[in-house]
């Protein structure tokens, strides 16, 4: 992610930890303090999609689906002072100096949590799409998907393609008064991306 805006969102760190990538296997997940940390250790999303743009009126319709009856992602746990989630097994974490944590998976993909200050601000979901769409390094227009309810917390959603076969999903919203995101990219099927993204999403739980 371009981290320029307020939400400091992390693509710079996630594109120098997919050149990092070979360096973590068999990482067993450190601790940097601050508001991100990992430690080795409901909800739903919508589809990923690499399609062209569709943006509804940002707010409206209902998130996508009921509560899930996916399995929760069991791997490595990310743990921050606002949440705790965990990647699916046999990926690997690495804390970046972006202030996020990705994790990776074997076959190259991977899932970055971001944290920042939202320092009082009341965002709403037009413009947290607006600064995604501004700030994120799409390779062309993202879609807007419906939002999601993580762990009853409502967040956007906006996925698409950035370029090198890679698609991304993201997600954003405001907990805490900390705007909380993750990133997922991977080269997967956009069904196969969807479900590692609703078992990650399965297994959170705000603080």
């Amino acid at each position: 992610m371009t981290t320029t805006s307020r939400s400091g969102r992390c693509r710079n760190g996630l594109l120098i930890g997919s050149l990092l990538a070979t360096l973590v296997t068999g990482l067993t997940g450190c601790s940097d303090g601050g508001a991100l940390g990992t430690t080795a250790g409901a909800a739903t999303s919508g589809g990923a999609s690499d399609g062209a743009s569709s943006t509804p009126a940002p707010g409206s319709g209902s998130p996508s689906g009921s509560p899930s009856a996916t399995a929760p992602a069991d791997g490595k746990e990310v743990s921050s002072d606002v949440f705790t989630a965990h990647v699916p097994a046999r990926w690997h974490l690495r804390s970046m100096i972006s202030a996020a944590i990705v994790g990776f998976a074997p076959d190259g993909g991977a899932a970055a949590f971001n944290v920042v200050p939202a320092f009082g601000a009341s965002v709403s979901d037009r413009r947290l799409i607006s600064e995604a769409d501004r700030d994120y390094g799409w390779s062309r227009k993202p879609r807007v998907e419906q939002p999601v309810f993580v762990d009853g917390q409502r967040m956007v959603h906006l996925s698409g393609p950035i370029g090198g076969g890679k698609r991304a999903d993201y997600y954003v919203g405001i907990h805490a008064d900390y705007e909380v995101s993750l990133d997922l990219e991977t080269r997967r099927s956009a069904a196969d991306q969807a479900a590692i993204a609703d078992a990650i999403l399965a297994s959170w739980h705000w603080k």
